[in-house]
C-alpha cells in the first residue's frame, strides 16, 4: 500500500496498519482486559521482562498514528528503532508520565497490600469459589466497571481511543496491581492492531518469557496478509498517476489559479483510478446519510430512554455445567424435531451455540414486551486464522491485527424470534457460520472490505463509502462473541507469581534470539494451519475446561473485557469460558431486564444488593 503522508519522528519507523483493520468498525475501540489472581505477582520481575518482550517485538511499543490530508483515515504505527525502545525504556517511569500531558506508562504498576482484592472488587469471591453459587441454575452477578477501571488500570494510561493519535502511548501497555490477598494483571491494546488471537500472541510470548522460555519471531515488519486482497489503481495513459500529482500538504500552500488546476486534474486521476466495487457479503450495507441519521436516532433512543445508562449494569454470568447440558439437550431435542436427526448430526453444534440462543431468548423477553414488531438481528465471529479465505494459504501464527468476520443470522421481527425455539435460534446461528465462512464467502468479504479500506487514490472506495453495517438502520442487534477458543484458562502464568508456584528462570532463555524482521518460516507457519485447521469446528465452540489446568495451580480466578466506552457493550456479549465445563458470560443489562418473569428474572444474585 501507498506509505502515508505524515510526519515520522526520528528513531520510529512508520508501517501502515492493516488494510481490513482500516475498513472495520472495531477500529474505534480500545480494548482493556483484567485478569485475576489468588496470588501476588512478582513485579520486578514483569516489568524487566516486559521490557524484553519489546525487544523482542518491537511492534508493541508502537505508537498509532493518523494520515494526514488525502490520507488522513489511513492510519500507521511508528515503531521505535533499538536506539529509540532503549530510550523510550529508560523513561518508563512515574518521574516522567505523572504530570505530562502527553507521556503515558508502557508498563506500570500499583502496590496496595494494605487492601484486600475481595473488599475491592466483591465479584472476586464469587469468582474464587462458584461452587458456593448455584450448581443448578445461572447466577448473575454485578462489576462496577468505572472502579474496576479506575482500580486495576494505570490513572495516567488511555481512557479513549482517540488518545492513541496525540499522545506517546505503546500499543500494548501492562499494569499490575498487587493487594494483600490477591493481584491483577492488565493489559490495553487498540482493536485497530489486534483481535482477541492477536492479544492472545502477545500475551502468550510475555508468559514464555516470564517462565524463561525462548519465543517465536513476530511477523516481519509491514507483513499484511490481506493485501493480495486490495483494489488496484486503474490508470490510464492519457490520465496523469495520484502519485505523480501533488499532496495535499503541497497544495494547502498553494493559492494560484495553477494550483487550482492541479486540484482539478488530481480529482480527474483519482476518479480514472477507483475500481469497481467487489460484491457485498450477505447482508452487509453501506449506510446513506439518511440511515446514519436513523441509526443514531435508534441509538440515542435506546441510550437515553429504553435502557439509560444510568440503570445499565455490567454484569458476570456464571453458568454452571449441569446447566449448559441441559441448554444442548433442549437445542438438540428442538432441531431434530424440526429437521430430523440426519440434520442434527451433520450440524455438529457446539456448547457456544446453545449458550448464544439462551442469551438471546433472555434478550428478547423484554424487547418484545416493548416493541414487538422491530426487526432483530444477532450474530457471532468467525476467525480467518481458523477459517481461510480462498487465495491465501496461511497467516503467520504471530500476526496481531484483525483476522475477524462477523456471521449474521437472516433478518426477523422481535416477535417472531422470540417465539422460536431455542433449538431454531441456535439453528441459524451454525446454519449461517457453515454458509458464511466458507473460503469462497471469506474471500468475498475480505475483497469488499479491503476495497472499503483503501482509499479512492489507491483503487479503492474509502472516501466515498460511507458506515458499513450488517443490519438495518432502525433494527436491533446482539452479538455474541467466543473467547473460550482461545485457550484463556489454560495459560501458564507460574513465571509471573512470588509463590512457590513460580517456576525457574534462565537468562539464556530472556535473551533468546528474536527479530521482528525475521521471514516467516514455512515449516511453523504450515504446522500452525494445520493444528488450526484441525481445530476448525472448534473454533466456533467453547472448551470444556477441566481441574488441575495452569491456571488453577496459578490461583487465575477471572477474565473481565472492557472497552471504556459503554456504548460498545450495549448490546455485545462475551463468553469467557471456565473451568469444570462451567462458563462466564460477560455482558450489560438493565434493571427492567434484569426483572423480567420470562426472561434474567429468572435466575437468582449473587448479591441482593447487586441490582438495588
Amino acid at each position: 500500500m501507498k506509505a502515508i503522508s505524515e510526519h515520522v519522528p526520528n528513531g520510529f519507523i512508520s508501517v501502515p496498519c492493516g488494510v481490513l483493520d482500516m475498513a472495520g468498525n472495531e477500529k474505534a475501540a480500545i480494548v482493556t482486559k483484567v485478569v485475576l489472581f489468588s496470588n501476588r505477582f512478582d513485579v520486578p520481575h514483569m516489568q524487566r521482562t516486559y521490557y524484553q518482550l519489546l525487544r523482542a517485538w518491537p511492534f508493541l511499543a508502537a505508537r498509532l498514528r493518523k494520515g494526514t490530508g488525502d490520507m488522513r483515515e489511513l492510519w500507521s504505527v511508528h515503531i521505535p528503532t533499538p536506539e529509540m525502545l532503549e530510550d523510550l525504556i529508560l523513561a518508563d517511569s512515574p518521574a516522567n508520565y505523572a504530570f505530562s500531558k502527553l507521556a503515558t506508562p508502557m508498563f506500570s504498576q500499583c502496590d496496595r497490600r494494605s487492601e484486600s482484592m475481595y473488599d475491592v472488587l466483591p465479584f472476586a469471591r464469587f469468582a474464587e469459589n462458584p461452587s458456593k453459587l448455584s450448581q443448578e441454575d445461572p447466577t448473575i452477578t454485578t462489576i462496577d466497571r468505572v472502579a474496576m477501571l479506575g482500580d486495576f488500570t494505570s490513572p495516567h494510561g488511555l481512557k479513549a481511543m482517540e488518545e492513541y493519535f496525540v499522545r506517546e502511548a505503546a500499543i500494548f501497555t501492562v499494569h499490575v496491581t498487587n493487594f494483600a490477598d490477591g493481584a491483577g494483571f492488565t493489559f490495553t491494546v487498540p482493536h485497530a492492531c489486534f483481535d482477541g488471537a492477536g492479544a492472545k500472541a502477545a500475551l502468550d510470548a510475555y508468559l514464555s518469557l516470564l517462565r524463561g522460555e525462548p519465543i517465536e519471531p513476530m511477523a516481519p515488519i509491514g507483513y499484511d496478509p490481506f493485501l493480495r486482497f486490495a483494489p488496484k489503481p486503474v490508470v490510464s495513459e492519457a490520465t496523469p498517476t495520484p502519485a505523480s500529482l501533488p499532496t495535499y500538504s503541497d497544495e494547502k500552500h498553494q493559492r494560484s489559479r495553477t494550483s487550482r488546476g492541479r486540484k482539478k486534474e488530481r480529482k480527474a486521476a483519482v476518479k480514472a483510478s477507483a475500481s469497481i466495487e467487489p460484491p457485498q457479503p450477505a447482508q452487509w450495507q453501506i449506510l446513506s446519510i439518511l440511515n446514519l441519521l436513523v441509526l443514531c436516532y435508534y441509538v440515542a433512543m435506546d441510550y437515553l430512554v429504553d435502557r439509560p445508562e444510568r440503570k445499565m449494569k455490567r454484569v458476570m454470568i456464571y453458568v454452571p455445567s449441569k446447566f449448559i447440558e441441559s441448554l444442548k439437550e433442549q437445542v438438540r431435542s428442538d432441531i431434530k424435531a424440526e429437521h430430523g436427526e440426519a440434520r442434527l448430526e451433520e450440524l455438529r453444534l457446539s456448547r457456544a451455540n446453545a449458550i448464544h440462543a439462551w442469551i438471546l431468548k433472555n434478550e428478547l423477553a423484554r424487547r418484545v414486551d416493548v416493541k414487538p414488531n422491530r426487526m432483530t438481528s444477532h450474530g457471532t465471529l468467525a476467525n480467518m486464522r481458523f477459517r481461510l479465505p480462498t487465495g491465501l494459504p496461511g497467516i503467520h501464527p504471530t500476526y496481531t491485527a484483525n483476522c475477524l468476520v462477523p456471521i449474521v443470522t437472516p433478518l426477523t421481527s422481535t416477535k417472531k424470534l422470540a417465539s422460536s425455539s431455542l433449538g431454531a435460534i441456535a439453528y441459524d446461528v451454525r446454519t449461517s457460520l457453515l454458509a458464511q465462512s466458507t473460503p469462497e464467502e471469506m474471500e468475498r468479504y475480505v475483497r469488499w472490505q479491503t476495497w472499503r479500506g483503501t482509499p479512492v487514490e489507491l483503487g479503492g472506495g474509502l472516501q466515498k463509502t460511507g458506515m458499513a453495517v450488517f443490519f438495518p438502520a432502525n433494527s436491533r442487534f446482539t452479538l455474541v462473541t467466543d473467547w473460550t477458543k482461545f485457550g484463556l484458562w489454560d495459560l501458564d502464568w507460574s513465571g509471573a507469581l512470588s509463590t512457590d508456584c513460580s517456576s525457574p528462570r534462565s537468562e539464556k532463555a530472556l535473551n533468546s534470539p528474536c527479530s521482528a524482521e525475521t521471514a516467516v518460516d514455512t515449516a511453523v507457519l504450515e504446522k500452525t494451519m494445520d493444528e488450526h485447521r484441525t481445530a476448525k469446528d472448534g473454533s466456533d465452540s467453547s472448551s470444556t475446561i477441566t481441574a488441575a489446568t495452569h491456571a488453577d495451580k496459578c490461583g487465575m480466578l477471572a477474565i473481565i473485557g472492557d472497552s471504556h466506552v459503554p456504548l460498545h457493550h450495549r448490546n455485545g456479549w462475551i463468553l469467557i469460558g471456565g473451568r469444570d465445563g462451567a462458563c462466564w458470560i460477560l455482558g450489560n443489562i438493565s434493571n427492567a431486564e434484569r426483572r423480567h418473569p420470562r426472561g434474567w428474572g429468572r435466575y437468582g444474585s449473587a448479591s441482593p444488593t447487586d441490582f438495588s
